[in-house]
């Protein structure tokens, strides 16, 4: 069925538009069909004629649940209820991306909390206050603290995240790319198989596109 589907579509943008490169997207379960029809017929649905891509909606749940699976435990769904970000309930979907705004939400919240407890601890330690020594703090901290470092952690993956989405929407490809390389140890790391497996193959085929179809 998705190898019809992408025959339809290579013979209806051939139709309109002659010598067109087909861009399909498709979510995890299918891109890995699909690239295994490119695979096997290598001829008529190689990379060079029909690019398939992971979706973008997808990959930022596929993300954010992983990083669920980090906070579980951590108390942050009680911070949320606690501090009347969401109800216990709510809070709880979060961890799954159950809803997808309201996760983010949520997520764009911690991260502004976190860097304003992280700025004001700053403010209150001994010696200068400029960035080089800021920097020095935290990697002290973290030496000091696995608590400091573990939310350290979190809101590293969660700036990644959200500039993941903006590179989405501003179509800026590089950053793209660049920030999915950085977020893929995530998968491996808490045990996502599906999306372990297949998207450095979706990264090893961004970074393969000719630049002519990066710039056209």
């Amino acid at each position: 069925m998705i190898k019809h589907g992408m025959d339809v579509l290579r013979q209806a943008v051939e139709f309109l538009n002659p010598g067109q490169i087909l861009v399909t997207t498709f979510d995890q379960p299918r891109i890995a069909l699909a690239k295994c029809i490119q695979w096997k017929w290598p001829d008529t649905h190689d990379e060079k004629v029909h690019v398939v891509i992971l979706g973008g909606l997808h990959t930022e749940m596929a993300l954010w649940n992983t990083l669920g699976d980090v906070l579980d435990g951590s108390g942050w769904t009680t911070a949320l209820t606690e501090a009347d970000v969401a109800s216990p309930g709510t809070a709880n979907s979060y961890l799954k991306a159950a809803h997808l705004t309201r996760t983010r939400h949520s997520h764009q919240t911690t991260l502004l909390t976190l860097h304003n407890l992280q700025k004001e601890a700053f403010l209150l330690s001994e010696g200068s206050k400029d960035f080089v020594c800021f920097n020095a703090w935290k990697k002290d901290m973290q030496k000091k603290s696995p608590t400091f470092m573990y939310w350290d952690l979190v809101m590293k993956y969660e700036t990644l995240l959200l500039i993941f989405i903006r590179a989405h929407r501003e179509k800026n490809f590089p950053l793209y790319v660049q920030v999915l390389e950085e977020l893929v140890p995530l998968f491996f790391a808490l045990d996502h198989q599906n999306y372990a497996r297949w998207m450095p193959v979706h990264i090893r085929d961004m970074k393969s596109l000719p630049v002519s179809m990066l710039v056209s």
